[in-house]
C-alpha cells in the first residue's frame, strides 16, 4: 500500500512554503536543518514510490561498495572502496538506457530555496562525489549556500554495463551505527529508506559474522524489517573453499534468518548469496534469481512503512508548526499594532477557508465512496472471471514462464483504470462533485441568511432544469427571495481596493463579505460544472475559462436580477448592476493579480484528475493479495481525485487572500514588511490541512491492510 503521491507533493509544496517563511524570519540553524532534513525524506519517499529501488546496507567495512561496483560495472575512480567511517548519505544509482551515456555521470540532487524547487545540479565532478561521500557535513556547507542545499548526491549508469537490464534502482546507504546525538538524523534517514524500498541486500562478510557484529541489523530486522526478506550477500568470498562457503552461508542464514527458523524449523537458505571481487560469474546469476524472488512486500511490511509515516506527520511536522508559533511571537514583538487591522479581517477569511475546505474534502469523499466501492465490485467481478480458476490459473502460469510477467501486471493496473473511468450510473464523478458543492453552497447560503431552493431542485442530473433554474439566481416569486442584501461595498473593497473607510462598514457586513468569498468562487466552479454537463457552452475547457461567457450563459434572460447573481458579478470583476457586461469593477491592468484569472483554476476540476497508481513491486499470485491491489490502488485514485479539487480550491483562495491583504494594506497604508506574519499563518494552515488530508488517508489505508 503505497502512499499517495498527491498527497505527498502536497505536502513538498506545503514544507519549501515554510522553508522560505523560516529563511526569511531568519530562523534559527537547527530549526532551517530540521525542516530541510523533512523535506529530503519526503523527496526520497516520492521516488522510492515512484521507482522500484533495491537499498544496499550493512555495516561500516562490510564490503557494501564494492559489492555494488562489482554488480553495476562501476569503476574505482568513480567509487573508492573503504570511504572512512561517518558518510552520513545515501547514493542513489539510476540505470539508464542512453545510447549516448557510455560512463557513469554524478548529480546532486538540490532544494533551490528561493524557487522552491527541486532541481539537478550538473556537471558533477568524480573528485566532488568523492568528497560528498566521505566528508558530507563539510562538503554540503562548502557546496550549499543561502539559495541551495543538497537533498543527496545520484549517480546515472548506462544500464546495458549492469549485471541484471530489468528497469532497477539502486541506493547504496551509509553504515549501520549505534544511534546517537550526531548521527540520529542520517541512521533515521536510512531506516526511512529501507522501510519503502522495494528490496534490501545486506552485505556482510566471513568477520563480521564471526563477531556477532551485525546486531544493530538484526535487531531492526526483528522489528520493522522482519517481513522484509532481505538478500544477504557475503563479500570478500572469492579465495574460500566451497566448505568454508557452506558454512559461513550457515552462520550467515542463522544469523539473519532467526526468526524463520524458530517458526519454520528449519535453514532458510535461498536468500543467501556469497559474493566476492572479479568473480562475479560465479554468483551474478544467483543473485538475480534472489533480487527478482524478494522485490515483493507484505502487507505488514507495508503496514510499517504506513507507521513511520505517522511518526513524521506526528512528530516532525508538529515541531515546524511549533517554530512557526514561536517565529510569529517573536514577529509580535518586533512590529506595533497596526497589522493587527488586516490581521482580523484575514483571519477571519482564514477561517471560513478552511472551515469550507474541511467540509468540501468530507463531502467529496462521503460520496465519492460510493462510486470507488462500485468500481471495486465491478473489478473484483471482472478479475474473477478472467483469472480465478483452474484454467485461468494455468493459462497466467504459461505466460509468466514465457516472460510476459509485465504484460500481465499492466493488464491488471488496466483493469482497475477502466473500473474507475466507467460511469455505473448516471451521476459520473462531475456529477457527483457538482452537487456535493450545490449541497454544500446552499447550506452556507441559507446559514447567512440567504434563501436557496431546496438542494435536490439543484441538481446537475436534473436535464430537463435551465442553467438559471439550477443555479437559482433568478425568481419572480417575492417569497424566494433572500431575506437580506449582499455586503457588495464591503466585497468591492476586498476585492478591488476601494477607497472607502472601512471604519463606517458595520462590522457584521466584514464578517459577512469573508464568510462569502470562498462560497460564491466555489460557485463559479460549481456553475461550470453545469454548463460542461449540459453541454451549454463553448468555453475551451481546462485551459481556458471566459467569465464573461461563463456571465452571459448563466445569466440570461429577464428575470429579477438576485443579491446572490450581483456579488458574483463583483467576484468576478464585472458589473451587473445595470444587466450589461461593462466591466466597472476590472482590475487596472497592471494589477498583478485578478479575480477572472483566478477562478479560472476552479473551473479545471471538470476533468476528472486521478494519479495513476504507481506499479512497481511484482505482486505475488494470491487472490487476496490481488483484491488488496485493487482496493489500494482504488483509494488512490480517490484520494488523488480530491486532492485535485481541494488544491485547485486552496490555490485560488490563496491568490484571492493576497489580493485581499494587498487591497486592505493600501486602505490602511501598512508596509508591506509586515505581510511575514500574515504568511506565517498560511503556512500554519496550509501544513496542518494538508497533515490531516494524510492522517486521514493513512488511516483509509491501514484498514485495507488490516
Amino acid at each position: 500500500m503505497k502512499i499517495n503521491l498527491s498527497l505527498l507533493n502536497e505536502l513538498k509544496k506545503a514544507l519549501n512554503f515554510t522553508l522560505s517563511i523560516y529563511i526569511e524570519n531568519k530562523a534559527s540553524k537547527e530549526e532551517i536543518e530540521h525542516i530541510v532534513n523533512v523535506i529530503r525524506k519526503i523527496e526520497l519517499t516520492i521516488l522510492l514510490q515512484e521507482k522500484d529501488i533495491y537499498a544496499i546496507g550493512g555495516t561500516q567495512g562490510a564490503g557494501k561498495t564494492t559489492l555494488v561496483k562489482e554488480m553495476l560495472n562501476i569503476s574505482n575512480d568513480w567509487l573508492e572502496g573503504n570511504p572512512g567511517r561517518g558518510e552520513q548519505v545515501p547514493l542513489f544509482i539510476e540505470q539508464v538506457e542512453d545510447e549516448q551515456l557510455t560512463e557513469p555521470k554524478a548529480v546532486f540532487v538540490c532544494l533551490e530555496k528561493e524557487t522552491r524547487k527541486i532541481i539537478e545540479k550538473n556537471n558533477i565532478t568524480k573528485e566532488e562525489l568523492k568528497q560528498v561521500l566521505q566528508g558530507w557535513n563539510d562538503f554540503n556547507t562548502e557546496f550549499s549556500n543561502e539559495n541551495l542545499s543538497i537533498l543527496y548526491p545520484k549517480l546515472y549508469i548506462p544500464s546495458k554495463k549492469a549485471f541484471i537490464k530489468e528497469k532497477l534502482n539502486w541506493v547504496l546507504l551509509p553504515g549501520y551505527e549505534k544511534e546517537n546525538y550526531k548521527n540520529h538524523v542520517w541512521q533515521n534517514l536510512m531506516k526511512h529508506i529501507f522501510v519503502n524500498a522495494s528490496g534490501i541486500i545486506i552485505a556482510t562478510d566471513g568477520v563480521l559474522l564471526a563477531n556477532n557484529n551485525q546486531q544493530y541489523i538484526t535487531q531492526d530486522l526483528s522489528c520493522f524489517l522482519s517481513e522484509r526478506s532481505p538478500i544477504i550477500a557475503v563479500t570478500k568470498t572469492e579465495n574460500i573453499s566451497q566448505e568454508d562457503k557452506i558454512q559461513l552461508a550457515n552462520t550467515a542464514s542463522s544469523v539473519f534468518n532467526k526468526e524463520y527458523n524458530e517458526k519454520n524449523h528449519e535453514i532458510k537458505i535461498d536468500n543467501i548469496v556469497l559474493t566476492g571481487s572479479g568473480n562475479k560469474t560465479e554468483w551474478a546469476t544467483q543473485l538475480e534469481k534472489a533480487i527478482n524472488k524478494y522485490i515483493h512486500s507484505t502487507s505488514k511490511t507495508e503496514t510499517h512503512l504506513l507507521d513511520a509515516f505517522h511518526t513524521l506527520l506526528d512528530e516532525d511536522i508538529e515541531r515546524i508548526l511549533s517554530t512557526i508559533d514561536d517565529l510569529n511571537s517573536d514577529c509580535n514583538q518586533k512590529h506595533d499594532g497596526k497589522l493587527g487591522i488586516v490581521e482580523e479581517l484575514l483571519n477571519e477569511f482564514d477561517k471560513n477557508v478552511e472551515k469550507y475546505n474541511t467540509k468540501l474534502r468530507k463531502k467529496l469523499k462521503d460520496n465519492i465512496r460510493y462510486h470507488t466501492q462500485a468500481a471495486i465490485n465491478a473489478c473484483e467481478e471482472k478479475y474473477k472471471e478472467e483469472e480465478e480458476g483452474f484454467f485461468n490459473n494455468l493459462k497466467i502460469l504459461g505466460r509468466r514462464l514465457s516472460l510476459q510477467g509485465q504484460d500481465i501486471q499492466r493488464e491488471r493496473l488496466k483493469r482497475v483504470e477502466d473500473a474507475w473511468k466507467d460511469k455505473y450510473s448516471k451521476k459520473n464523478i462531475n456529477i457527483i462533485t457538482g452537487n456535493v458543492i450545490t449541497h454544500l453552497n446552499g447550506a452556507e447560503f441559507r446559514l447567512n441568511g440567504f434563501i436557496t431552493s431546496k438542494a435536490d431542485d439543484l441538481l446537475i442530473e436534473n436535464r430537463t432544469t435551465s442553467v438559471n433554474q439550477l443555479l437559482n439566481y433568478s425568481n419572480n416569486t417575492l417569497e424566494n427571495l433572500p431575506v437580506k442584501e449582499m455586503p457588495l461595498k464591503t466585497l468591492e473593497s476586498f476585492l478591488y481596493g476601494k477607497k472607502q473607510d472601512l471604519d463606517e462598514i458595520q462590522a457584521q457586513d466584514k464578517k459577512l463579505a469573508m464568510a462569502l468569498i470562498p462560497v460564491l468562487a466555489m460557485e463559479f466552479m460549481r456553475g461550470n460544472l453545469i454548463l460542461s454537463e449540459k453541454n451549454e457552452t463553448d468555453t475551451i475547457y481546462p485551459n481556458e475559462c471566459n467569465p464573461q461567457t461563463f456571465l452571459e450563459k448563466l445569466f440570461d434572460g429577464t428575470e429579477q436580477i438576485t443579491p446572490i447573481k450581483n456579488s458574483m458579478a463583483v467576484l468576478l470583476g464585472l458589473d451587473l448592476a445595470d444587466g450589461k457586461l461593462d466591466g466597472k469593477y476590472e482590475p487596472e491592468p497592471d494589477t498583478k493579480f485578478s479575480p477572472i484569472a483566478i477562478l479560472g483554476k476552479a473551473a479545471v476540476a471538470i476533468t476528472a484528475a486521478y494519479t495513476f497508481y504507481q506499479l512497481t513491486s511484482i505482486v505475488r499470485e494470491s487472490d487476496q493479495v490481488q483484491i488488496q491491489f485493487i482496493k489500494s490502488t482504488m483509494l488512490n485514485f480517490e484520494t488523488s481525485y480530491i486532492q485535485h479539487v481541494v488544491s485547485l480550491y486552496a490555490d485560488a483562495m490563496a491568490d484571492l487572500r493576497e489580493i485581499i491583504e494587498n487591497n486592505l494594506k493600501q486602505i490602511y497604508d501598512i508596509p508591506d514588511n509586515l505581510s511575514l506574519k500574515s504568511d506565517m499563518a498560511l503556512a500554519r494552515i496550509r501544513l496542518e490541512s494538508i497533515q490531516k488530508a494524510l492522517q486521514e488517508h493513512l488511516i483509509d489505508a491501514t484498514n485495507i491492510l488490516a
